[in-house]
């Protein structure tokens, strides 16, 4: 039976791979603002509140909740897209909210994982910043590309943990909805043509990655990867 270990569970997908994880009989420790009584009232799952916009808080929070336990999966689904808006015009509390969620939590979530348990694989998802590299996304993908450069650098001091960036592709989440519903499309297009194009259901992107967590092992550690290419 697998241990795996969830940092944004009260996030869609996070939520969604927790369900798909417990569906296959592993054991899923997790942490989000959040608790969810659906997955609560489930077996082999352990859930602890941690506020991912403190990060000063977030590494003895998760250490006491992990401590000398071993996950075969570590994964980093936590994340906040924050306002849309120019970068010129975010003030700076709301941009340090979302660094403290997208960069500095997860890095000390990380950091108390490696040195107070054992991982054998750590995948951290990624921003489709193909999709989303416009104006008016700039503290979004900022942030999120800030975290994924610091994986390779895990990889090469941990080299008997497999590190990896993966992008899931655009996820229906009710973060993203919100969006949709109140930015300026005039100001910023590339809102509607997302809103217009393919975005998949957390439950599909959840089953989706799991087969990816499995492909991209066969890859050297530290690498970012597109799930659409994982699944060829």
């Amino acid at each position: 039976m697998q241990n795996v270990f969830i940092a944004g569970v009260d996030h869609a997908i996070g939520q969604a791979l927790a369900h798909a994880c417990l569906d296959r009989e592993y054991t899923v420790y997790a942490i989000g603002a959040q608790e969810d009584k659906v997955l609560l009232s489930r077996p082999n799952y352990y859930f602890t509140p941690v506020d991912m916009h403190v990060p000063e808080i977030v590494h003895s929070d998760v250490e006491s909740f992990i401590q000398r336990h071993t996950f075969e999966r570590v994964i980093l689904a936590s994340e906040t897209m924050g306002n849309i808006c120019d970068m010129s015009d975010i003030p700076l509390h709301e941009f340090q909210d979302t660094l403290n969620v997208n960069v500095l939590s997860l890095k000390q979530t990380l950091d108390a994982l490696l040195r107070h348990a054992t991982a054998q694989q750590v995948i951290l998802l990624g921003a489709d910043t193909q999709k989303l590299e416009h104006r008016g996304w700039g503290s979004y993908i900022a942030t999120k590309v800030m975290m994924s450069t610091l994986i390779p650098f895990y990889a090469e001091e941990y080299p008997d943990t497999h590190f990896s960036t993966i992008v899931p592709g655009l996820t229906a989440t009710p973060e993203l909805s919100h969006i949709f519903k109140t930015a300026n499309t005039r100001r910023f297009p590339s809102v509607m043509r997302i809103r217009n194009g393919l975005i998949k259901s957390p439950e599909q992107t959840a089953e989706e990655l799991l087969i990816g967590f499995d492909r991209v092992q066969g890859f050297r550690s530290g690498e970012e990867h597109q799930l659409e290419k994982l699944l060829k």
